[in-house]
C-alpha cells in the first residue's frame, strides 16, 4: 500500500520525461523540412509549436517542421495525465 501510494504521488508531483532525438539545437540547413522526433513518457502528449503531435504505444514522436528562412523556434512540449509540462527548446536556421 506504502509503495502503490508512492507511486501515484510521484507521478502526481514529476514532470514527464521528454527527449529529442532530432534536430540538434543550433542547426543550419538549407532543406524546407526538418524531422522532429523524440520520446516521452506513455502517459504524455506533445505539443510542438501549439500543435498537437501524436504519441505512439512506446512514447515515441515524430513531425515534419517547415522552416522559414532565417532563425526558426521550434517549442516540444511533453504534458503528462496531471497537467505537469517538460519544455525544449531547438533553434534551427535555414539558408
Amino acid at each position: 500500500l506504502v509503495i502503490y501510494f508512492w507511486y501515484q504521488l510521484s507521478g502526481l508531483l514529476a514532470t514527464p520525461s521528454l527527449i529529442v532525438e532530432s534536430p540538434a539545437d543550433d542547426i543550419i540547413t538549407s532543406e524546407e523540412i526538418v524531422n522532429i522526433t523524440g520520446k516521452t513518457g506513455r502517459d504524455s502528449h506533445i505539443l510542438i509549436n501549439k500543435q498537437s503531435v501524436e504519441v505512439g504505444a512506446d512514447g515515441s514522436f515524430k513531425s515534419d517542421f517547415h522552416l522559414e528562412t532565417g532563425i526558426n523556434t521550434v517549442e516540444i512540449r511533453a504534458v503528462n495525465r496531471f497537467g505537469k509540462e517538460t519544455v525544449l527548446i531547438r533553434r534551427v536556421i535555414k539558408n
